[in-house]
């Protein structure tokens, strides 16, 4: 080891921006100083030359304790920099008790930066506890309170701290050496008047050398004022050189600024995919503003729109929610839960094995050992909720996750040697069972929470070839009275289901199968439930196909209830926390029986790969977990999927899933060469709240959201309040009803009775008006317009319905009036013409009666064109996720902007422009997006969603008829809520560097 050189002092803080600044200029002013001449100090020293601070003394290394306890043994004081944040700090509280270990207190000077010091002094520096023996000769502890020596710095700003820590290092400086610290601040006043003094004659001295001088230049400058009136010119084009190249410069730094946000965005999606959220969010802080006023650094929507997809805020109510992550040193092969689902196991490739709290994320028990099993899942279990067996190299090993302490297991065989073999975790769902079976080569024993052995068996006593068997799983009831294992022989590719009563030793069951089929074995009560694919003997009765059957066996009665031939291999078995019903999960079915009779009750296909269910508590329902993400709530009664679970994917990303696990805590997910564990749940933090019911039947909403149509029968409809659900009117043997224009006084509807005829009401005036005679033919996207064509004199007309006057009258070209081709208005002056067979689209204004092309296009049949009922503008979506955003306002269809990854904008889509907001909202069925003024994506939201300006919320219906709402969000708001849950919060070093994240 390197030899550790002699510091004068150890300064110890906290790594934020006011304790670095404190920490970084203290540290530059004490190496800095020196004694003033005539000053002699006890040590003999002149000057400090060398204080610690860890950020520029460490080296690189995995283990920071090591240097730290090495320079703290090789300092003469230790200096701490005493904030508010300090006393958090576990590692500070180390360093200040390492300290007063070695050296006491005396030696510690503080210096308070922030803060009160009953806040800012951390316990360690303002008081001890101690023991007193009291004269009847009992030891009692007391507390005695110290007053520890602080300089006090604190300021307004860092101008303000920076002077008064001039005051602190003379301070400092008089401990360090021994000296008065009154004295000591004379003298220095003394060294800097001096100097002073020294300065002002050498100043007063160049001054009468500088006059002299200055006559003799006089004519000199004179002469060359001409030279430098002729320069100023030629610097002043220099000058504005430099600011052309500045703008550029500027320039292409908010250009790369901006392509860095939209390329982080791309990472926090991909961030979230993997189930990292705070890392997502610390990744998008790093390159956004501060605020909607901050330009330091540009602003993106893309950027906007990643935020708001980190924070969830947009999510449907039955998305699960990245709640936490938990990381491994390596890629993660083994996850287990305690007993109460509390604590998870995770058992790296490293050979780390680490304990979580699952509730807090914090490792409660870490160690890197060398394990006797080649299998992750048999290198270590929990035993209880507080104790691990760990399968080492020497031995099984009994570890206390609070203390981390462990001791080695003696052998039952009383030879004086340790319990070797590996360990078998039980295959059951017992909640507080506390025993554990070790296997090896010889034998394999059952044993307590205290090491004692409950039960040994060899395999020779049961399989033909105990060389070439192991001991797959094993499964206990909950009062511990039977045990069942599986025993596999690979030399004759047999397995054997034993079942031993544990108060008698006696052998309950001892059937074989030639299959290795045989998954997932476990009791509930005293019924033991396994699988068995293959040929063998039950009872008097033969197995010999290669049916698929599952087995329910009495353990009291001896004798088998039911067996049930099933259609495929099953890998998961379940029983519903009624008792009601097992449920068998294969690749992608789930088949439930009927626990009683073993009668199959349904087969369902979820069209997924199944990787884990789960009971729901006191009902027959089950969660099931599938590879991709979309998990559901199933319930055999039903033969329904319902309730539909969906972790987090941008725009459908396929999602890397090794496997997952479900308990009462959530939803855990392990991704394939992960070396982290992501937790999701229902989180009741989510943003949408439940707004009121919607009625089955509405038809549509009016432009501000407060009135819709809504079916109420055959032919009937009426028209209601959003806030109330009052009836405004009701309409019966009509054929349909829709808004029009903003839908606050009109309506459109087609009556039945009347032979089909098409009427206007003005339900604010209770006024109908005929429109049969008007010969309609079709209607812009909003109602607000019609077209009309005389066919006699083939001229056109576009009539604004609410005025029933005529916006335009014009003719149109012969070869528009094939079958195939369709007309509409889009708004009082514009037609659209759309040709089935050719799939083209086509604008026209009308101006002075001629109807002029402003806009052609061909556009694929999975292509759809969108109006706005809004505004003068339209959008095209490409099956490819590309929108293309045309404006129409100045006489020509201008291409104003062109999004990428936006899919799923199906037929039937709409486009809104809500002025106040200054947004679009393009929603179809399946997703909606919300885009700002320049028409970039600034959220995306899974689902079709309404907008309600007055309010300003989203809403959206689930497939219940409830209806769901949130806020509108800003981006101060959203970055505040960014802040909130980051909360000081630094990603991993793996995950900084393989995103390349440089904090700011």
């Amino acid at each position: 080891m390197a030899e550790v050189r002699k510091y004068d002092a150890f300064i110890s803080y906290r790594h934020s921006e006011l304790d670095k600044f404190v920490a970084t200029t203290l540290q530059r002013k004490l190496e800095a100083f020196t004694l003033p001449k005539g000053v002699s100090s006890k040590t003999k020293k002149k000057r400090i030359e060398r204080v610690f601070r860890d950020q520029d003394e460490l080296p690189l290394s995995s283990n920071l304790s090591e240097p730290i306890h090495l320079a703290l043994n090789n300092t003469d004081f230790l200096i701490v920099i005493c904030t508010p944040r300090l006393p958090e700090s576990k590692w500070c509280e180390e360093e200040i008790s390492t300290f007063i270990k070695l050296y006491g207190r005396e030696k510690i000077l503080a210096v308070l930066a922030e803060g009160e010091p009953s806040e800012s002094f951390p316990p360690l520096l303002t008081g001890e506890d101690y023991e007193e023996t009291l004269p009847d000769g009992t030891r009692v502890t007391k507390h005695r309170s110290f007053e520890p020596l602080a300089a006090d710095v604190r300021g307004k700003n860092n101008k303000e701290v920076k002077k008064k820590l001039d005051d602190a290092v003379l301070r400092i400086a008089a401990s360090i050496f021994e000296l008065n610290y009154d004295d000591l601040k004379q003298r220095h006043r003394e060294r800097k008047i001096r100097r002073m003094f020294s300065i002002i004659s050498s100043v007063a001295a160049a001054f009468m050398i500088f006059s002299a001088v200055c006559v003799g230049l006089m004519i000199t400058i004179m002469n060359q004022s001409n030279m430098i009136m002729e320069q100023n010119t030629e610097i002043k084009e220099q000058s504005n050189e430099i600011s052309q190249k500045n703008a550029l410069i500027n320039q292409q730094y908010e250009e790369a600024a901006k392509n860095l946000a939209k390329l982080t965005a791309g990472n926090c999606h991909e961030l979230l995919n993997k189930g990292r959220k705070k890392d997502a969010l610390y990744m998008l802080r790093q390159v956004i503003p501060d605020s909607s006023t901050d330009t330091s650094i540009p602003y993106t929507p893309e950027a906007e729109e990643a935020l708001a997809d980190a924070l969830d805020v947009y999510a449907p109510v039955n998305q699960l929610k990245i709640e936490r992550t938990y990381d491994s040193d390596y890629e993660i092969q083994s996850v287990s839960f305690s007993p109460d689902k509390s604590r998870m196991l995770t058992i790296d490739t490293g050979n780390y094995f680490k304990v979580f709290d699952v509730e807090s994320g914090d490792i409660l028990f870490s160690k890197q050992c060398v394990s006797n099993s080649i299998f992750a899942d048999r290198k270590a279990t929990f035993l209880g909720n507080d104790y691990l067996i760990i399968s080492e190299a020497d031995g099984i090993h009994k570890y206390s996750i609070n203390d981390s302490k462990g001791i080695l297991l003696d052998s039952p065989k009383n030879n004086g040697e340790a319990l070797k073999g590996v360990i078998i975790r039980p295959n059951n769902r017992v909640s507080d069972y506390t025993n554990f079976v070790v296997t090896n080569s010889e034998d394999s024993y059952l044993l307590d929470i205290n090491g004692k052995c409950l039960l040994t068996f060899s395999l020779s006593d049961y399989i033909n070839s105990p060389n070439t068997s192991t001991l797959n799983s094993y499964s206990v009831t909950n009062d511990g009275k039977y045990l069942a294992f599986e025993l596999c022989d690979a030399f004759d590719n047999q397995t054997t289901i034993l079942v031993i009563d544990s108060e008698t030793n006696e052998t309950i069951l001892n059937k074989s199968y030639n299959t290795f089929a045989i998954h997932d074995i476990f009791f509930y009560d005293h019924t033991l439930l396994y699988f068995v694919c293959g040929t063998g003997t039950l009872g008097n009765e033969t197995v010999d196909d290669n049916n698929y059957r599952c087995f329910s066996y009495d353990c009291d009665a001896k004798k088998v209830n039911w067996k049930s031939d099933v259609i495929d291999y099953v890998t998961k078995i379940q029983v519903t926390d009624k008792k009601e019903f097992v449920y068998l999960a294969s690749d992608s079915n789930i088949i439930s029986l009927d626990l009683k009779t073993g009668n199959v009750v349904s087969n369902t296909s979820l069209g997924e790969t199944i990787t884990d269910i789960y009971a729901m508590t006191n009902s027959n329902q089950l969660f099931i977990a599938t590879q991709s993400g979309h998990n559901c709530i199933y319930s055999c009664e039903t033969e329904i999927v319902a309730l539909n679970r969906k972790i987090y994917t941008h725009n459908d990303a396929r999602i890397d899933i090794n496997n997952t696990y479900v308990s009462t805590y959530g939803f855990f997910i392990l991704y394939n060469h992960a070396n982290y564990i992501s937790r999701y749940v229902e989180s009741e933090s989510n943003s949408f709240a439940e707004y009121g019911t919607a009625e089955k039947g509405i038809v549509e909403y009016n432009a501000s959201e407060d009135l819709y149509i809504c079916s109420t029968g055959e032919k009937s409809y009426s028209v209601k309040s959003s806030k109330t659900k009052e009836t405004l009117f009701s309409i019966d043997n009509v054929l349909n009803c829709m808004f029009v224009g903003d839908g606050s006084q009109y309506v459109l509807y087609l009556s039945n009775a009347d032979r089909k005829k098409m009427y206007l009401y003005d339900f604010t005036n209770d006024k109908t008006i005929s429109l049969n005679e008007m010969n309609f033919y079709s209607y812009s996207p909003n109602k607000k317009y019609a077209y009309s064509k005389d066919f006699l004199t083939k001229q056109c007309f576009i009539y604004d319905i609410e005025s029933m006057e005529i916006t335009c009258e014009f003719e149109l070209s012969e070869d528009i009036d094939a079958i195939s081709i369709n007309i509409f208005p889009i708004d009082a002056t514009h037609l659209l013409v759309t040709d089935q067979d050719y799939h083209s689209i086509e604008i026209y204004q009308i101006e002075s009666g001629t109807a002029k092309k402003i806009f052609t296009k061909y556009i694929g049949k999975s292509d759809t064109f969108i109006t706005c009922s809004t505004k003068n503008c339209f959008c095209i979506t490409y099956s490819t996720g590309m929108v293309e955003i045309y404006d129409y306002s100045t006489g020509t269809a201008e291409l104003v902007s062109t999004i990428f990854n936006l899919p799923s904008i199906a037929n039937g889509a709409k486009l809104k422009y809500y002025e106040n907001k200054d947004i679009y909202v393009l929603s179809s069925s399946s997703r909606s997006y919300i885009l700002n003024k320049d028409f970039c994506a600034i959220a995306s939201i899974d689902m079709q969603i309404n907008y309600r300006p007055e309010e300003n919320i989203i809403t959206y219906s689930d497939s219940g008829d409830r209806i769901w709402a949130a806020p509108f969000y800003t981006y101060d708001e959203l970055v505040k809520m960014a802040n909130d849950e980051l909360s000081g919060y630094c990603p991993p070093i793996r995950i900084l560097k393989e995103y390349n994240i440089t904090p700011r």
